[in-house]
């Protein structure tokens, strides 16, 4: 069994899946009296990394790697000196431009690489009240996948695949994803949209938001969100409406996909 006193772990969640698998994660690590401290990502996190720790990093993919803002936080990551990191993503179908990237770059950074896992777990991009089920089942293989993986971890059996060529053309590919995401017309086109009536004011949406790109103006009396430019599409704006007041283009059945609220004894 590997030896581990603490294990920071770091992680942002859009719409709740990836919060979910932290979750299963970090209770089997807490079942085998392991410390662990819990870290929300956001665009202006900075971390120190204690002695005797481990790190484990947690993410949605996106644009077949993952948000822009959490590549600078792994690049802002201190140097590793020799510290061991493990990575989980959540996706819904293929990634292709993080794992061996990330990994190049922990190298690069002093970290000695452990493990790595992507688990599928329900698309979050558009909702639709018909695939309910297929989501639930999702969900159950996703969390038993978390905990196989985090037992694999504590006994020395998982692996962080290397890169190979592909990986470093999906991560070229994605970069060039960036750039569209925002240009401009991305940002006009895609801008995600308050309804006024639906809308109670109650600011959540900016609170959440971890690229501060919403602000908060009066309007009649409420303070409504204004999106500005900067909006990277993670969707945590849409699932912690509690009024589903805001949506976007690509959400036809305009109902938000959250992840379902995990209770103590699901698997």
């Amino acid at each position: 069994m590997i030896r581990i006193q603490n294990i920071l772990f770091c992680y942002f969640s859009g719409t709740g899946n990836t919060k979910l698998i932290v979750d299963k994660i970090v209770e089997v690590f807490r079942n085998n009296e392991i410390e662990v401290n819990l870290i929300e990502i956001t665009v202006s996190t900075r971390i120190d990394i204690p002695d005797n720790s481990i790190l484990g990093l947690a993410f949605p993919v996106a644009y077949q790697s993952t948000y822009p803002f959490l590549w600078t936080f792994f690049r802002n990551l201190p140097h590793g000196n020799g510290v061991k990191v493990f990575m989980v993503d959540t996706l819904a179908g293929f990634s292709g431009g993080i794992v061996g990237p990330l990994k190049k770059l922990m190298l690069g950074k002093g970290y000695e690489p452990i493990a790595a896992k992507e688990i599928r777990m329900p698309m979050n991009f558009i909702s639709h009240s018909e695939n309910i089920t297929i989501s639930d089942k999702l969900v159950s293989s996703g969390m038993g996948r978390a905990a196989s993986y985090a037992e694999d971890i504590l006994f020395e059996k998982a692996k962080w695949p290397g890169f190979p060529l592909l990986s470093d053309i999906m991560y070229s590919l994605y970069k060039l994803g960036v750039r569209l995401v925002f240009s401009g017309w991305n940002q006009r086109y895609f801008k995600i949209k308050t309804d006024g009536v639906l809308c109670t004011g109650c600011g959540l949406c900016a609170e959440s938001c971890p690229v501060n790109n919403i602000r908060l103006k009066d309007h009649d009396g409420i303070k409504l969100p204004v999106f500005n430019d900067e909006c990277e599409f993670c969707l945590r704006c849409l699932a912690v409406c509690p009024n589903d007041a805001n949506s976007f283009r690509c959400n036809k059945a305009k109902k938000s996909y959250r992840a379902p609220k995990r209770t103590v004894n699901q698997d």
